[in-house]
């Protein structure tokens, strides 16, 4: 179908400006912690395998499933793996007091964090986290390795 040779109008013009959105620093903070265990502590390798980044797509993976919010952004419960070995690690993850093949692996290879999220499974009154809090150790965290922190990702606009 041909168009006409008639200008076409830009159509109606916007009444509002768009605005930035405030930065939500628990996407920061998930964000550094990310950049913190993946990158730096676990240097881009899965931690079953032993797999690259130059080979497959190495995941941030969570012990406890990410509902459990204050543990999202603590790097004790997190490490790094491959799609396959993440894929298996939920599948037989289990629980700490029930533990599957997964779980009963990461106590193996980390007891010391095995200890810490025992003790937070006993707790009854968990903390709410401030993630402003959490973004600033976070932070300091990732100065002592020596790197500076790269522009956070792109605010999107409402």
């Amino acid at each position: 179908m041909k168009r006409s040779s008639l200008p076409r109008s830009a159509g109606p013009k916007r009444k509002t400006r768009l605005r930035a959105r405030k930065a939500d620093p628990a996407k920061e903070c998930k964000w550094l912690c990310r950049r913190l265990v993946v990158e730096l502590r676990d240097q881009n390798t899965c931690q079953r395998c032993g797999a690259s980044s130059e080979r497959s797509q190495i995941h941030w993976a969570h012990v406890k499933n990410r509902g459990a919010k204050s543990l999202v952004c603590a790097p004790w419960a997190s490490l790094a793996l491959c799609a396959g070995c993440h894929f298996w690690f939920d599948a037989h993850k289990g629980s700490i007091t029930n533990p599957g093949d997964g779980m009963k692996w990461w106590i193996e290879k980390f007891p010391e964090r095995a200890v810490r999220l025992s003790f937070w499974n006993h707790q009854r009154n968990r903390p709410k986290i401030n993630y402003s809090i959490e973004k600033l150790w976070l932070e300091q965290e990732l100065a002592q390795y020596g790197i500076p922190l790269p522009a956070a990702p792109k605010k999107r606009y409402a």
